[in-house]
């Protein structure tokens, strides 16, 4: 039987996806700290591990923001308004 565990790294940068349209857009009323770019680079990261790949690296900019969030994300103990629900594998 399959162990069935979400990649650490999935949850995260869903977690910045969300971060990024429910606080900067909808909190801060301000753009997105994003482009839709980074945003498409990372789902695109997202797709490959949900393929079970994770050899998909991002630019040394777009890393640095996405560990900006994440520290911010800890730091205020945020938590996003609907959690991602993944699918089981079976």
């Amino acid at each position: 039987m399959r162990e069935n565990k979400i990649p650490k790294r999935l949850i995260e940068l869903g977690l910045v996806l969300q971060y990024d349209s429910e606080v900067f857009k909808c909190e801060l009323k301000e753009e997105q700290f994003l482009t839709w770019i980074e945003r498409l680079l990372i789902n695109r990261e997202r797709a490959k591990i949900m393929s079970g790949d994770t050899t998909y690296t991002q630019t040394k900019v777009l890393e640095s923001k996405i560990e900006a969030v994440l520290i911010e994300v800890k730091k205020s103990n945020w938590h996003p308004f609907k959690e991602i629900e993944y699918a089981k594998v079976i």
